[in-house]
């Protein structure tokens, strides 16, 4: 019989084929897109304490965020709402390993221009979502060659000890554009270009800016290292004065303190303030100038760790201004100088420096005055072999004092700075990688065999 039909040629039914493969082709179909919806992670019921857009460009998104506690943190991406194949680690981590933070910073690169982006900031439980449980979105602007012949804005952070503040992040809002941030580096220095600017509301480029935009920087360090300061954009390009953390500023047009307070006294306008000596100063005399301005009428309170410790009570005068002079030499050291007064509302208002005061014989740049001059110092990086930096740091010396000679010979001070360390959070088993699954060779061979199946059926 089959022979005879090979023989006449008789024409099979093609319906039953056509049939087996449309249900393998959905099968398929199916497989694919379940592992598409895969890339997403399971979303968590914990939210954000805070979350930014940063340095926003048409080829990149940064996204700072700061959780509830101390913890391991990445973002996954992708230009689909259903499909985050892309991962963006933390800038301070060595993928795939993460350390636990509060803060968190991660850049998404080489992006579009004008192109909608969606996202998940991911921990080792799961992800965190909007207010609808759906992944969040960013666009990037358009493609513009604008940039400013602007300064950069500069500035450095010292801890209350005196110490550099390093890896600290820096915060600057810029008025109603997207804002910028950066981590302070092994001095406590930073510096932000200030070359691209992005409007919060229209997600456009901005054309021009001017120096008389206020701005606000958040200085944003684990274990309650922050401060913020008020300024305009003129006051912080460069911003001349060194910030301690825990105590807020406002800035003057000239980068000039206006106040420093304490957190606690924040919310009231003080205007106290301390000249001398500045902060990390070097002086060459063994009995420093501390003098600055304040509340005529208040009393100042002057506090140096010295041993003997010393301790004095002044008033500021008619013009609002106050100076101390110790009448006992103090020995060749590094000293914290902490002075307490009353802003105008009563609240109190504290101020600290650290200064240096050289070993007799040491030569120091400049003359014994308060002019301020440049004075190397070393700072010492700790790690398997000590490496010696030096940079300047501007000097001021107290008056009345004699004359020094000027030498090309640096006095090198040598302070230690402090090292942040964090534990180590190495993501569990569920952690999202990008890339196809091995089920899927798995389905298509099971699906050649029922097509092959299909096909014997028919034939």
């Amino acid at each position: 019989m089959i022979y005879s039909k090979l023989y006449l040629q008789k024409k099979t039914s093609l319906v039953p084929l056509f049939v087996v493969w449309g249900i393998c082709l959905l099968f398929l179909g199916l497989v694919i897109r379940s592992q598409k919806t895969s890339f997403q992670t399971p979303v968590i019921s914990e939210t954000l304490k805070r979350r930014e857009i940063v340095n926003l460009t048409s080829n990149q998104i940064g996204i700072f965020w700061e959780s509830a506690s101390a913890e391991g943190g990445w973002v996954r991406y992708g230009e689909k709402e259903d499909e985050l194949d892309k991962i963006a680690y933390d800038e301070r981590d060595l993928a795939p390993a993460t350390l636990a933070y509060t803060y968190h910073y991660a850049v998404l690169k080489n992006l579009k221009a004008n192109t909608d982006y969606y996202y998940q900031i991911v921990n080792s439980k799961g992800a965190y979502a909007d207010n609808r449980s759906k992944p969040f979105f960013m666009k990037t602007p358009h493609q513009n060659s604008q940039k400013y012949s602007f300064k950069p804005a500069y500035g450095k952070a010292t801890l209350a000890s005196g110490l550099s503040a390093r890896n600290i992040f820096v915060l600057l809002q810029i008025e109603d554009k997207r804002p910028l941030l950066v981590l302070t580096k092994e001095t406590g220095e930073w510096l932000i270009p200030l070359h691209i600017l992005v409007d919060r509301m229209s997600g456009k480029i901005v054309s021009d800016i001017s120096d008389k935009l206020k701005v606000e920087i958040e200085y944003l360090g684990e274990g309650n290292q922050s401060s913020i300061v008020t300024s305009t954009l003129a006051g912080i390009a460069p911003m001349q004065q060194t910030i301690v953390l825990g105590k807020n500023y406002r800035l003057l047009a000239k980068g000039e303190v206006l106040a420093a307070t304490d957190k606690e006294s924040s919310g009231s306008k003080p205007v106290f303030f301390v000249s001398y000596p500045i902060e990390n100063g070097i002086i060459p005399a063994s009995r420093p100038l501390i003098n600055g301005g304040g509340i005529p009428g208040n009393d100042v309170f002057v506090f140096i760790n010295s041993k003997p410790q010393f301790a004095f009570r002044t008033n500021v005068d008619k013009s609002g201004k106050w100076r101390v002079l110790p009448d006992t030499p103090m020995g060749a050291g590094t000293y914290i100088a902490t002075v307490t007064s009353k802003d105008e509302r009563g609240g109190k208002v504290t101020v600290q420096r650290n200064f240096t005061i050289a070993k007799s014989g040491e030569q120091v740049l400049g003359v014994a005055t308060g002019e301020p001059t440049l004075v190397p110092t070393a700072v010492i990086s700790p790690s398997l072999s000590p490496t010696i930096v030096i940079t300047s740091t501007p000097q001021v010396t107290p008056s009345p004092a004699p004359s020094l000679s000027v030498t090309p010979k640096p006095t090198l001070a040598i302070s230690p700075t402090t090292v942040m360390t964090y534990p180590t959070v190495q993501p569990s088993p569920q952690t999202p990688r990008t890339g196809g699954s091995s089920s899927i060779p798995i389905i298509t061979s099971f699906s050649l065999i029922i097509m092959g199946v299909g096909l014997m059926l028919v034939f």
